[in-house]
């Protein structure tokens, strides 16, 4: 079976909309080539992903992408709110159409679309991910794969004795009786995304994660006191206190070494450190 291109090079003319060719209006396509062409946010990222995977899923069957487009619904599940996916749909990074299969009755069990307005969004729209956004995504899996080979050739090269040191530290995780009685101050690795204690790895991350990364940043750059202001900057359809909880809720989840802890201060105005040495 031959396989159908699924570059869906279609994005937006100037009032949001699918033109007929399915190509970039020239300005937007040239505003499009700053820094404001990438997701600015976790959730952003994660809807990529999950639309990156739907495309080769297409590839994989043979089927055109549309086949395999999210709803809206699915999208919000991974923690995008609208705002967020109308701006991936101006980047250019993401195109979506109004589903209207079964709208009009047919034998053909193939999934319809119709054209949207701007970004207009419903229940019905679905989404793929375009061939710009394809590109960026790949791009960063990339430089990331490279960030980890520097790392691992440098960890390789190591002494012997410094060597299985450093694996025992980086791949295990630390059981009761290995916790250290003392331990230096957090260190936040931006180029390695890396957060360590001492010489124990507490947290690797291995995607954007903008507003873990702002309270981490703050705390490097503040020395880690034991409380920073809120690093986050405020938004008008979120909620301060409830984003700053859902932040510190994913700073403590999956830590390869569980010695570092980050809460609220009570009033969602503050963020308090806590080391874990028992």
């Amino acid at each position: 079976m031959n396989k159908p291109n699924l570059e869906i090079i279609g994005s937006l003319d100037r009032s949001g909309s699918l033109d007929r060719s399915g190509s970039l209006d020239r300005s937007l396509s040239e505003s499009l080539q700053d820094n404001q062409s990438e997701p600015t946010c976790e959730a952003g990222w994660s809807v990529l992903h999950r639309l990156s995977n739907a495309h080769k899923a297409a590839y994989a069957c043979g089927r055109d992408a549309w086949d395999f487009s999210i709803k809206l619904s699915e999208i919000q599940n991974l923690g995008a709110e609208t705002y967020v996916v109308r701006k991936l749909i101006c980047q250019g990074l993401i195109v979506h159409r109004k589903e209207t299969t079964g709208a009009i009755p047919s034998d053909d069990k193939r999934r319809t679309f119709g054209e949207t307005d701007g970004l207009a969004l419903s229940e019905k729209s679905c989404f793929v991910v375009s061939k710009q956004g394809y590109q960026i995504l790949n791009s960063y899996k990339m430089n990331s794969e490279a960030k980890e080979s520097d790392a691992t050739s440098s960890h390789h090269s190591q002494p012997l004795g410094q060597h299985n040191k450093t694996e025992k530290v980086e791949t295990g995780i630390l059981g009761a009786s290995s916790r250290p009685h003392q331990l230096n101050k957090p260190v936040w690795d931006r180029e390695r995304r890396e957060l360590r204690l001492g010489e124990f790895v507490v947290k690797r991350f291995r995607w954007p994660a903008v507003n873990q990364e702002l309270v981490l940043n703050a705390f490097e750059d503040l020395g880690w006191p034991p409380r920073i202001s809120n690093p986050l900057a405020t938004h008008p359809n979120i909620c301060p206190k409830t984003r700053l909880h859902d932040t510190l809720k994913c700073l403590n989840r999956k830590q390869v070494n569980e010695l570092i802890k980050f809460r609220g201060d009570g009033t969602g105005l503050g963020v308090l450190l806590e080391i874990r040495l028992d």
